[in-house]
């Protein structure tokens, strides 16, 4: 069997030395809310368990569920809020806390240059992908060494979570391809427009 020659989209995520970086994994309980107010790199959201509100500043929502994931190439201000709050307080506890909550594990995307690539900008600002953790797919697994590494903290685990942003931003790249939400077109044009 031979090794498959470099893909156009192998040379154009390789030399940014994508690294990545968690901001938040929890499980929360009762009535709480998460507000990202200040926009930064581009980010993700994994549901790990229950049901959330995504709510836009204009008040637009969108329900996430368990498995879901949310991919922010041009990060926006928002909050998350729990669909049933219930009458308890605010609290949060770890992923495996064997409590009911919604489990959330939230992470940038960093580049070695420190800017992002032109052709970023081609990519839709929101990607919903639904029940994507526990699926049988290459990106079900992935989500699920992620879930697993970020919940222990064993060691090593900070730089396997480092690494982990590559191929998981790879994966996220095809699903906008396979989606239509950006063509090979888009993103090779602006990529040959800054080289």
């Amino acid at each position: 069997m031979s090794i498959q020659q470099e893909d156009w989209l192998t040379r154009l995520v390789q030399p940014l030395g994508i690294h990545g970086q968690l901001f938040h994994v929890g499980k929360h309980c009762g009535n709480w809310l998460l507000e990202h107010d200040v926009p930064q790199d581009p980010s993700f959201h994994l549901v790990t368990e229950g049901e959330c509100w995504l709510v836009w500043p204009d008040g637009e929502k969108i329900l996430l569920q368990k498995g879901d994931l949310l991919f922010f190439s041009q990060d926006r201000r928002h909050q998350l809020l729990p669909v049933d709050p219930g009458q308890q307080a605010s609290r949060e506890v770890d992923l495996q806390e064997p409590v009911e909550g919604v489990g959330l594990v939230c992470g940038y995307f960093r580049f070695r240059q420190g800017y992002l690539p032109g052709w970023f900008r081609q990519l839709p600002p929101l990607l919903h992908l639904k029940r994507q953790q526990g699926s049988t797919t290459a990106l079900g697994y992935l989500l699920q060494l992620l879930v697993t590494e970020a919940g222990q903290q064993d060691l090593g685990s900070v730089h396997i979570l480092e690494l982990l942003a590559e191929p998981l931003l790879i994966y996220l790249l095809r699903a906008a391809l396979e989606q239509n939400a950006v063509t090979r077109s888009e993103l090779s044009r602006r990529s040959e427009d800054e080289s």
